[in-house]
């Protein structure tokens, strides 16, 4: 059987600028409250620019960094985001 994809029948393409909702893990050292210890909703904006069957990942940020010789080199920063963690996705559209 084939795995869900964000892709499948949402008309969200790889290129697309989507908003995505995930719970987060939270990192804590000696907490007194472990009962407020909880995965927190997050939302992360930017470009779909990749998805398999465990994770989706989203690019911000871009640009060329100027080599001294050959072509510049992308660099990219952004957010791999488990699928199992994923509340929901949508499409931005331009306003």
């Amino acid at each position: 059987m084939k795995a869900q994809t964000i892709r499948d029948g949402t008309g969200i393409d790889i290129g697309a600028p989507v908003l995505v909702r995930y719970w987060d893990h939270v990192f804590f050292k000696d907490s007194e409250f472990l009962d407020e210890q909880k995965p927190r909703e997050m939302k992360a904006a930017g470009i779909l620019d990749y998805e398999d069957d465990q994770v989706v990942r989203l690019i911000w940020e871009y640009c060329d960094q100027p080599k001294s010789s050959g072509p510049p080199r992308e660099r990219r920063t952004g957010l791999t985001i488990l699928k199992d963690t994923i509340i929901e996705v949508k499409r931005l559209d331009h306003a």
